[in-house]
């Protein structure tokens, strides 16, 4: 999607939000003349000709808001899941550098991809490049990653331990 799309589609939720909070607002104002005007008017208020227009009057308001709503909600939705797709996309992208540096042997870079990685809702992808970093951090020659690498491995091995269900 190109901006021009995106910003022709907010500008159209929020437009169909204004119009669909007026026909709720003009429904409720021919509510409120109706109970005015029927209870200070001695006309026959049973009549046909007097019905239908008061009940049209009422209905296409409220439905009109309601079919508005709904088209907007549709929108919103399509502009929520493009933003969902950016995300995902610049969450694979630093999950893809990190195994392009582990690839190279880079540990130290291939961690600080990582961290900015986690901040994405791409679920599946911490689970792969996790478990990639905690082996590349216990085979590398730096004493500190290799600490580090270890304390993760106890820590993953501690908490699926399965002496720690309780039946």
């Amino acid at each position: 999607m190109d901006t021009t799309t995106k910003f022709k589609l907010k500008r159209r939720v929020k437009l169909l939000r204004w119009l669909a909070w007026g026909c709720i607002f003009l429904f409720a104002i021919i509510l409120t003349t109706l109970f005015i005007v029927r209870k200070h008017s001695d006309a026959d208020w049973s009549k046909p000709l007097i019905i239908i227009p008061v009940m049209l009057g009422l209905v296409l308001p409220l439905f009109a808001g309601l079919i508005l709503t709904m088209y907007s909600s549709f929108n919103l939705q399509y502009l929520m899941n493009y933003r969902k797709q950016i995300l995902t996309y610049r969450a694979r992208k630093f999950a893809h550098r990190a195994i392009e540096f582990l690839q190279q042997g880079n540990v130290r870079a291939a961690v600080d991809e990582y961290i900015k990685c986690k901040r994405y809702p791409e679920h599946s992808l911490d689970d792969y490049v996790y478990g990639m970093l905690i082996s590349a951090a216990l085979l590398t020659g730096d004493e500190k990653l290799k600490k580090i690498g270890l304390e993760k491995t106890n820590s993953v091995k501690e908490e699926y331990n399965p002496d720690l269900i309780t039946f």
